[in-house]
């Protein structure tokens, strides 16, 4: 390791180290909230909300909740909604992307990687099929993550946002959420509206949605 290396890599550790004093620790985790406080959206008008049910697999971190809409044509639309408080260094089950799902179910891609806009906003986009004794299914999911002041539709932005916002310390509440439908169905058509919908905090998580630094005792030798 040449001179150069070493002055290189010991003013990496002193930058951090100043960036530490100057800004504290990393907060820790809000109150997350409970099942029950889990929201989806209402139904629009004409629609019926079929069901609606928890999704307790991860509900220590990421608790969340499903819902299926049905459209005044009878189609059918399914959401599914989770909140938590994700760090660069944690991320949480109920984050991860959905796409790793149908490639264990035997669904074949027509797009993985999609994005659709709606409005000034982008949404994930991906479509899926596979064959069946009953006929070939197709679906089509729109996905998204977001934050009190930040909105992403990848997963790859999503995580460049929180490492963000770990440089800066701040720690919040995210959801993350995505609906499927058939295609070319009245349910999917009102599908961006619905996880637009589903990405905003409502009134109960809004209490909790920014953690704060811990305070620190000052020293009283200094």
């Amino acid at each position: 390791m040449t001179l150069l290396n070493r002055i290189v890599i010991l003013a990496a550790f002193a930058l951090a180290a100043a960036w530490q004093v100057v800004m504290g620790g990393m907060p820790a985790a809000g109150a997350t909230p409970t099942l029950a406080q889990v929201r989806v959206p209402p139904a629009p008008p004409g629609w019926k909300l079929v069901r609606q049910e928890p999704v307790a697999m991860w509900a220590d971190k990421t608790p969340g909740r499903s819902a299926e809409y049905q459209a005044p044509d009878g189609s059918r639309l399914t959401l599914h909604r989770f909140v938590g408080w994700p760090d660069r260094r944690e991320h949480l089950p109920g984050f991860l992307p959905h796409e790793c799902w149908y490639s264990g179910q035997g669904w074949d891609f027509d797009i993985r990687s999609g994005m659709q806009k709606h409005g000034e906003r982008e949404l994930r986009l991906i479509r899926v099929h596979r064959r069946t004794p009953q006929g070939t299914e197709r679906f089509v999911e729109l996905s998204a993550y977001a934050c009190s002041d930040r909105m992403c539709a990848t997963w790859q932005e999503y995580k460049a946002v929180l490492i963000w916002q770990r440089v800066l310390r701040q720690r919040r509440m995210w959801v993350y959420s995505y609906v499927t439908a058939a295609p070319e169905t009245a349910a999917l058509a009102a599908a961006p509206e619905l996880l637009l919908a589903a990405l905003k905090l409502d009134q109960q998580e809004e209490t909790t949605q920014v953690a704060t630094r811990p305070k620190v005792a000052p020293n009283p030798e200094l």
